[in-house]
């Protein structure tokens, strides 16, 4: 009998047996196949981002900007460089490295006597060195000077030239639409020199350019105050 209970209990057995065998090779089957995935995950690289799209491309390099200077108007040019009398109604340019000295303008003249006023214009440096006070030369540079007298007696123009130190022949030219006369003189420098009159006749303007060599630069300062000399 008891036999008989033992051959009865093998079928059971072994089928409990295949039962677990085949659960086994299914668990077995799904490691795998998740173990394959999982690595198939870790090999798979990382996309970049993608870079934004490129300018399309012409075949030619792109222009490359140009700087444009600016440049001066007409009437900026002309303000340059150019000292203004209101008081008397003139204005002149000069050159660079010159600089006007109007400190005798305005002053009030003396009685009885016919001179004005009076501009000079000098070398900058020059006059940085006089106008400071620091100047250590005994006699001040050469330097041109507008000197401006009352000619209410309407006096001719040889009668205003400084006869005594003049040299050479008179020039009939003409300044700012006037007649002028021009002329050398010498003395502590030499000088050109022209006498004209205000267009009321009421002024006679003096221009005196000392130079200490014909190659002086205060000679072309002389030239750019005559050229450019106008009544307003």
């Amino acid at each position: 009998m008891y036999l008989l209970s033992v051959v009865s209990c093998l079928p059971q057995q072994e089928s409990s047996d295949r039962y677990n065998s085949l659960n086994l090779r299914i668990m077995k089957r799904f490691a795998i196949f998740g173990l394959f995935l999982s690595l198939a995950a870790g090999c798979t690289p990382l996309q970049p981002a993608p870079l934004p799209a490129p300018y399309p491309d012409t075949g030619s390099p792109s222009p490359t900007p140009t700087i444009t200077q600016p440049t001066s108007s007409p009437s900026s040019t002309q303000g340059k460089n150019t000292f203004q009398s209101d008081r008397f109604g003139f204005r002149f340019q000069y050159p660079e490295g010159f600089t006007p000295d109007n400190r005798s303008e305005n002053q009030p003249p003396e009685a009885k006597e016919a001179l004005l006023g009076r501009i000079e214009v000098w070398e900058s440096e020059d006059y940085q060195a006089i106008a400071s006070g620091t100047w250590k030369g005994g006699e001040y540079p050469a330097s041109v000077t507008i000197s401006v007298f009352d000619n209410a007696q309407k006096r001719p123009l040889a009668a205003w030239k400084e006869a005594n130190l003049s040299r050479g022949k008179d020039k009939n030219i003409t300044v700012a639409g006037q007649d002028a006369l021009a002329y050398a003189s010498t003395g502590l420098y030499e000088a050109d020199n022209v006498l004209f009159s205000s267009p009321d006749g009421r002024y006679v303007i003096h221009i005196h350019g000392a130079y200490i060599n014909p190659e002086d630069p205060m000679r072309q300062a002389y030239q750019k105050v005559v050229s450019s000399f106008e009544f307003q």
